[in-house]
C-alpha cells in the first residue's frame, strides 16, 4: 500500500542525511530516512536502526519512488532480492555521497526513474545519469508516449522489440483506428490508412491502436497492441444484481462482438442506479468512472433498437443502456446494440475524441 508520500530518500552518512534534506526540501510528497544517529530533532526525518536491508524490505512498495545517497553497490546488493517486474518495481534512483551525479537505476521508463532523475539532480545542482537507449538516441520509449496518449498496452511483452527498432532506426508502422487524436512520437514511424497495408508491408515492427480484437496479430511478438479509451460502455440491471454477473456479462459480449474490455473508458446507466452496489462494485474492479444520467438526458437521445416497454412504465424512460452509452460517449449511434443475458442489458458506443465529459 502506498503511503501519503510517493517518495522515499534514503542517507547513511552525514553527507548523504545533508542531501537528503535538500532533496526533501525540493521534491514533493517526499520522506527522508536516516540512521538513527544521524536523525537530529526538528529535522523531519525519519530514523532507522541498520541494517538498511531491513529498512527497505518493509518499505518497499509502499513508495512509488526510492532515492538511495550512498554508493550503487550497496544499493544493488540491497534491492536485488526485492525486485520482480518493471511493470510494478518502484523507481530506484542512486546519488553519489558528493551530490554530483544521480543515477537511474530501476523502472526507468515506466516506473518515471528517468523523469525523477532529472528532477533530482536539478534540485541539488547534479548531473542526471540516465542509461537506457531509446532515451540517450533522443526517441521516447513507445511506453511513455503511449501513455502520454492514454493508451493502454495490451501486450507488454512486445514493447522490447518497438523500442529496439527505434533506436536502430528501423521502420516501425503504425494504424490508428478511429482515433484521428493519436498523433506519432518522433523516430522511423511509418503510418498506414488501412489495417491490411500494415500487415503487408515491410516494416520491422508494427504498432495498432484499436479498440478491437484483431486475431491476425494477437499473438505475433513484433506487433504492440495499444488500446485507447474510447468506448462507453450503458447498462442497466435488475436491482440486487452482482458485479460478478455484470462481469461475466459484459466481458462475453465484448469477445463475442470483438472489442476489448481495456478500451472501456467509462460505465454509463441512469441515475436511480447510483446505489446499486453490483454496478458500483463492477465499476470499481474495472476501474473507470460510473456516471449516471437523468431520464431527460437519456430521452433526448435516439431511440437505438428501439423503446422498451418495461422501461418506458417502470422508470419513465425510452431506453436505460443505449441511450446511457450514447449520451456518455457524445454519440447518436451505438457500435454495439443492447445484448439481455440474465439480469443484465449492455450496450457500447464509441467516442470520436479523445474522452468525453
Amino acid at each position: 500500500m502506498k503511503t501519503e508520500a510517493d517518495i522515499a530518500v534514503l542517507s547513511v552518512t552525514r553527507n548523504g542525511r545533508e542531501i537528503g534534506k535538500r532533496l526533501c526540501e525540493a521534491l514533493p510528497a517526499c520522506h527522508g530516512y536516516t540512521l538513527s544517529n544521524l536523525a537530529g530533532e526538528g529535522e523531519n526525518l525519519i530514523p532507522f536502526d541498520s541494517p538498511l536491508s531491513d529498512l527497505v524490505a518493509r518499505i518497499w512498495g509502499r513508495y512509488r519512488s526510492m532515492i538511495f545517497v550512498m554508493a550503487v553497490g550497496i544499493v544493488v546488493r540491497v534491492i536485488a532480492p526485492l525486485l520482480e517486474d518493471k511493470r510494478t518495481d518502484p523507481a530506484v534512483l542512486v546519488i553519489d555521497e558528493k551530490g554530483e551525479h544521480v543515477i537511474s537505476l530501476v523502472s526507468g521508463h515506466i516506473g518515471g526513474a528517468n523523469a525523477l532523475c532529472r528532477k533530482a539532480a536539478q534540485a541539488i545542482g547534479a548531473d542526471p545519469v540516465i542509461t537506457t537507449a531509446t532515451d540517450l538516441s533522443g526517441f521516447p520509449a513507445v511506453e511513455l508516449w503511449a501513455g502520454e496518449m492514454g493508451l493502454v498496452v495490451e501486450n507488454p511483452e512486445a514493447v522490447k522489440k518497438i523500442n529496439a527498432s527505434l533506436v536502430n532506426g528501423l521502420s516501425v508502422g503504425i494504424f490508428r483506428e478511429g482515433v484521428a487524436w493519436i498523433g506519432d512520437a518522433d523516430g522511423s514511424w511509418v503510418s498506414f490508412d488501412t489495417l491490411e497495408g500494415l500487415l503487408g508491408s515491410s516494416c520491422e515492427a508494427r504498432i495498432i491502436v484499436s479498440s478491437r480484437r484483431i486475431r491476425q496479430v494477437e499473438q505475433d511478438p513484433r506487433t504492440l497492441i495499444l488500446r485507447p479509451r474510447n468506448l462507453v460502455l450503458g447498462i442497466g440491471c435488475n436491482r440486487g444484481t452482482s458485479g460478478t454477473e455484470i462481469h461475466e456479462v459484459v466481458t462475453e459480449l465484448l469477445k463475442r462482438e470483438g472489442f476489448a474490455l481495456q478500451s472501456v473508458e467509462r460505465i454509463a446507466t441512469i441515475d436511480v442506479k447510483k446505489d446499486e452496489a453490483g454496478l458500483l462494485d463492477f465499476a470499481a474492479k474495472l476501474g473507470v468512472p460510473l456516471v449516471f444520467y437523468t431520464r431527460d438526458e437519456l430521452n433526448a437521445m435516439p431511440d437505438g433498437s428501439g423503446p422498451s416497454a418495461w422501461a418506458e412504465k417502470e422508470l419513465g424512460v425510452k431506453g436505460v443502456c443505449e441511450q446511457a452509452a450514447m449520451k456518455g460517449a457524445g454519440a447518436d449511434s451505438l457500435v454495439i446494440s443492447k445484448a439481455v443475458s440474465g439480469n443484465v442489458t449492455a450496450a457500447l458506443a464509441e467516442s470520436r475524441g479523445a474522452s468525453t465529459s
